[in-house]
């Protein structure tokens, strides 16, 4: 079984995907971290943290430089700056600030790894779901799974030297997106964890 670890919101959505037929499915808040069991995850999702503390940047360090791979959805009101010491540590670039236009989500990069095998054919009539608020960012070696109408990545994919951090440009809570209701969701976040499970 693929072990995931959920940090922040636990009335997520996640625990439906990560079932444990396939998963060993772990939330925690980020009081009760339990640094030691980072290290045993295959994904780790930042699910919607205000701000990161010095500890979990570092230990989240490690961890990616040790192969475990991460999913950052951000909150609705994240400290920049706390989030952008993580990018700076890793490399990948940094966040550069909120978006309060509501977007839609209107294009899947099909040829992706996420995406492989998931369509029969593209779709280009599906019902685009849409984020009231969004993070524009700049980020390194990284390639777009998902896009805004305006070309700017909703879901980016960063390759690490022995990692993968995948970035969710906007919260997905149901007071700012309907992107949990997409039939998009299930496949994303079920093919991260199946690909964090390193053959």
């Amino acid at each position: 079984k693929i072990n995931v670890l959920s940090i922040g919101d636990q009335k997520s959505f996640l625990s439906k995907i990560y079932t444990n037929d396939e998963f060993n499915f772990l939330q925690s808040s980020i009081k009760n971290i339990n640094h030691n069991s980072i290290l045993k995850q295959q994904l780790i999702v930042l699910n919607e943290i205000e701000s990161l503390p010095e500890t979990l940047i570092t230990s989240l360090h490690d961890y990616l430089n040790k192969g475990g791979d991460l999913a950052i959805i951000p909150s609705k009101n994240i400290s920049i700056s706390s989030y952008n010491k993580l990018y700076t540590k890793l490399g990948i670039g940094r966040i550069l600030k909120k978006n309060t236009d509501s977007l839609k989500i209107t294009s899947v990069n099909y040829k992706h790894p996420i995406f492989k095998n998931v369509f029969e054919k593209q779709v280009s009539n599906f019902q685009y779901p849409s984020t009231a608020s969004s993070y524009t960012s700049s980020l390194k070696n990284s390639s777009s799974i998902l896009s805004f109408e305006n070309n700017t990545p909703f879901v980016s994919q960063v390759n690490l030297p022995k990692a993968t951090l995948f970035w969710i440009a906007a919260p997905l809570q149901k007071s700012n997106s309907n992107f949990t209701n997409s039939p998009l969701i299930v496949p994303l976040f079920y093919n991260m964890g199946k690909q964090s499970l390193q053959l």
